[in-house]
């Protein structure tokens, strides 16, 4: 699987390349970063399992990126990330993530049109574990300098090779605003997300929706140079499945639900023009009437990471 995505990839930006008209502009970049995590209870909510257990995981992270300018009025951009997850002790939870993304925009004056594609595969302790594939046509506008608003319709295909019952078709619509308090130096951004996803066995059908809110800021002094993001997600979900009641706590039965809230602080701080060490700390709680998907975890990491 590996070798056929990275080849796939590599296709992709040498494609950039012959879509592009001789004279048009070609700007590749690239990325790599690799650290430490600490993770107090190392789960997979997408298979609704935690192991209670911490444990420390070594981060490593890839991309390589292509944004070919075609006309004028329209730009493509081509890129492949990998990342990398490797626990020191619960390694049925190693996580390889490989992803390739391809953007068009269109500048129709008024507002932008966008396609976006993504094309992930991962794979969960060494072994095939999701693959999924997401189409977003979208549409933008930027109002005045400050106010910056996207509107999108998203469709996601997932086929779980861990569990196959939780293979799933995904329609949702997603809103964003972007308020620039002083450029990009500080911003506000909200997000909101729908969700109806159809899965091959009814139990995994849920309805919901994701609100999160960002805060971001760099501070530019002579003496210091320190860039950081505040972030609040929201999420909540609610499924097809009927939760019997248990023997102990009698109860009638009733549909899963779920609420999961997340709240992290990232900061980035330059050693050189290329070169930057990021942290972040990050809690999670995960309120289910499910008990396998109902926990709380902490996380910590700090990576050293370079652009190219």
């Amino acid at each position: 699987m590996r070798i056929r995505t990275i080849a796939s990839a590599l296709c992709l930006l040498a494609g950039s390349i012959a879509a592009a008209a001789p004279g048009e502009r070609i700007d590749f970049s690239g990325g790599a970063a690799t650290g430490v995590e600490y993770d107090s209870n190392v789960s997979m909510l997408d298979l609704d399992q935690n192991t209670g257990r911490g444990d420390t995981a070594l981060l490593t992270n890839l991309g390589l990126g292509a944004d070919v300018t075609l006309t004028q009025a329209i730009e493509l951009k081509l890129g492949y990330d990998l990342s990398q997850t490797r626990y020191r002790d619960l390694s049925d939870f190693d996580l390889s993530m490989h992803q390739i993304s391809a953007g068009l925009k269109y500048d129709a004056g008024a507002f932008d049109a966008g396609l976006s594609l993504h094309h992930v595969a991962a794979e969960l302790g060494g072994e095939d574990f999701l693959t999924m594939r997401r189409v977003s046509p979208s549409v933008a506008k930027l109002f005045g300098e400050r106010l910056y608003l996207r509107g999108a319709y998203v469709r996601t295909a997932k086929e779980h090779q861990a569990d196959t019952g939780r293979s799933a078709v995904n329609h949702g619509l997603s809103a964003d605003a972007f308020l620039f308090l002083d450029g990009p130096q500080r911003y506000v951004a909200l997000g909101w997300t729908t969700a109806d996803e159809d899965a091959d066995i009814d139990d995994f059908d849920y309805d919901g929706y994701r609100l999160k809110l960002t805060y971001a800021q760099r501070l530019e002094r002579p003496t210091l140079d320190i860039g950081f993001k505040a972030r609040l997600q929201l999420e909540r979900r609610d499924y097809r499945q009927i939760l019997e009641s248990s023997s102990l706590v009698p109860t009638a039965p009733r549909n899963r639900s779920d609420e999961r809230v997340r709240a992290a602080l990232l900061v980035d701080v330059p050693v050189t023009e290329w070169l930057a060490v990021e942290g972040a700390i990050e809690r999670a709680s995960n309120t289910s009437n499910l008990v396998s998907a109902d926990f709380d975890e902490m996380s910590y990491s700090v990576r050293l990471a370079a652009e190219f």
